[in-house]
């Protein structure tokens, strides 16, 4: 019969040790629910006070800016044509072949 008692005090001491380990997890879990919770908290209130992100990628223009941009353009292309005409005269008239251009010479052997 010592075996009965042995066995049945050492059921219920296992029976105290593990609503104790269960309710000291349940504390655990709680307490880091709560934690997690204020760090959630915390990143929510971080990114609110965050300047949003600018965009990336072409900028947009308005009107005035597209009209001033054409003009610089304008200007560009004018002053790129008259370097071209002036050295097209330096050079010789274009008669096609860009040898000449070069200064190459042909020889003929």
């Amino acid at each position: 019969m010592t075996d009965k008692t042995q066995g049945g005090s050492h059921g219920s001491d296992r029976k105290v040790d593990l609503n104790r380990v269960i309710r000291d997890l349940n504390e655990q879990k709680n307490r880091l629910e709560r934690i997690i919770g204020h760090l959630e908290q915390l990143r929510a209130e971080e990114a609110a006070n965050q300047k949003p992100r600018s965009r990336r990628g072409r900028k947009s223009m308005d009107a005035e800016g597209r009209a001033e941009v054409s003009r610089r353009m304008r200007r560009y292309w004018e002053e790129w044509r008259a370097n071209k005409d002036q050295t097209q005269e330096s050079f010789g008239s274009d008669d096609g072949d860009s040898s000449s251009h070069f200064g190459v010479v042909s020889l003929s052997v």
